[in-house]
């Protein structure tokens, strides 16, 4: 019996949608939303249906009666059908109106890390009784940062009243001020050119990343496309691809008391690589775990998706020169030099590190070794001394001779636009690619890497 099948979703207009071919067990977003990631990806991760209908309703103004159809068979609908539902809806939207539910979504994802979560969950109100019932270990962090965006920006009359999803993403902030984030790194390709990707190149993909990860079943891989558009006079040209790729990579033990007893069990957990590819700026940002992979993962990426088009054999990085952060004068190119879209940047922390060559005797051999004592220079966001008088007070460093800046990070203050207050930003970059862009949404990402290149931080090699 053939796992396909055909699904049939009657739209809001009355008119039958028939997807043919559909994979009995897939909800299709990839196919049916391929420029709306964040977007399916929430869908995908709350489990309130009615907090996702909510959503939509509300950006949409009106009701859609089709979310709310075949109230009997609901039972019965696995939760892949009940997703193609709501992609199907989603299809039938305006550009517009598209657009801000990926935008929203994007802002809701981004606060879904470990320490956003724990956030949210602080800001519950328990002697709410929904509040506290979102509060459970059952319900998603996914679903319960949707409810305090909705609660902030569509607020019904039995809600609060404050404005609590701003306040996590500001506190987020400051907590990734203070500690480590994983960044991506940067490389180059080719300006204006779209890659190419279909079934043949995704088995091409998974059969090169079975090099690099023999460990991984092939069968255990999954690839998604996605598409972002730009328009510019009248035309739709695609401005971002993305490819995500999602697999088995990595086992965790976990501890629990069974009956009175500790016991422990381990199981595989999924791990992801991100192609995030720039058609205009010819960039491409690689995130994934093992750091040392990058190289050869951004290699993979350009051979398979432009061919001969390009010249894989020697990958370009897109490096942050922060020899700058050596001296203050960058503190007035950071005042000075400023595009729209920014209000501000200040310096919050620097890593330094002193390269020294270390010397020992191994089994009558001498061995050289390049050894780097990182030192890191802090600012307090109350603090009103900038960074340079911080070092000279209290680490006695009047210069950086000697020293090399490994990475910095900005606090960057965004300009208010018209789907989004203005906001504050955390920016870590390290050398000599490393980019937090997964900490950022795609259109704060655009502008924090124009900015940086017009402060002159980053540049081809």
């Amino acid at each position: 019996m053939s796992g396909k099948k055909k699904k049939s979703t009657k739209s809001s207009e009355g008119n039958s949608i028939v997807l043919q071919e559909i994979d009995g067990n897939s909800d299709s977003g990839e196919k049916l939303l391929s420029h709306m990631e964040a977007y399916v990806k929430l869908v995908r991760k709350v489990n309130e249906k009615d907090l996702i209908n909510r959503f939509l309703e509300s950006l949409v103004g009106d009701p859609i009666p089709a979310l709310h159809e075949d109230v009997d068979d609901e039972r019965n609908l696995s939760d892949a059908s009940r997703r193609l539902r709501i992609f199907i809806e989603t299809t039938l939207l305006t550009d517009v109106i598209q657009h801000r539910l990926e935008n929203a979504s994007e802002r809701i994802n981004l606060l879904c890390d470990d320490s956003g979560s724990q956030i949210v969950s602080s800001l519950l109100n328990l002697s709410d009784a929904y509040e506290k019932y979102l509060s459970c270990n059952g319900v998603g962090r996914f679903s319960r940062a949707l409810y305090l965006f909705l609660d902030q920006e569509y607020p019904t009359s039995e809600s609060l009243g404050h404005r609590r999803f701003e306040f996590a993403e500001s506190k987020q902030s400051l907590v990734h001020q203070a500690s480590q984030v994983q960044t991506s790194c940067l490389f180059m390709g080719p300006k204006g050119i779209v890659p190419r990707f279909d079934e043949g190149i995704r088995k091409k993909m998974i059969d090169r990343l079975s090099s690099l990860y023999p460990q991984v079943k092939k069968d255990d891989v999954v690839i998604e496309t996605y598409k972002t558009f730009d328009v510019k006079e009248s035309e739709k040209l695609v401005d971002l691809v993305t490819w995500t790729v999602t697999f088995n990579g990595k086992h965790e033990r976990f501890q629990f008391v069974s009956n009175g007893t500790i016991e422990e069990i381990e199981q595989s957990t999924a791990s992801y690589i991100r192609f995030n590819w720039s058609v205009s700026r010819g960039t491409l940002a690689v995130f994934c775990e093992d750091f040392e992979h990058s190289s050869e993962l951004a290699k993979l990426f350009l051979d398979i998706g432009f061919g001969d088009s390009v010249d894989t054999s020697d990958v370009s990085i897109w490096e942050f020169d922060l020899t700058g952060f050596a001296r203050s004068e960058i503190l007035t190119r950071l005042k000075t030099l400023r595009i729209d879209g920014i209000e501000g940047m200040d310096i919050r922390s620097l890593t330094l590190c002193k390269p020294e060559i270390k010397s020992f005797h191994m089994n009558g051999r001498e061995i050289n070794r390049r050894v780097e004592n990182a030192l890191v220079i802090k600012r307090h966001r109350y603090e009103e001394r900038d960074i340079y008088e911080v070092a000279r007070k209290h680490h006695r460093l009047s210069d950086f001779s000697g020293y090399v800046v490994s990475q910095v990070k900005l606090g960057i203050r965004m300009a208010k636009t018209k789907s989004r207050s203005a906001h504050s930003v955390s920016v870590q970059m390290s050398r000599p690619n490393g980019f937090s862009q997964e900490c950022h949404t795609k259109e704060d990402s655009a502008l924090i890497l124009k900015q940086l290149m017009l402060v002159g931080c980053a540049r081809q090699i």
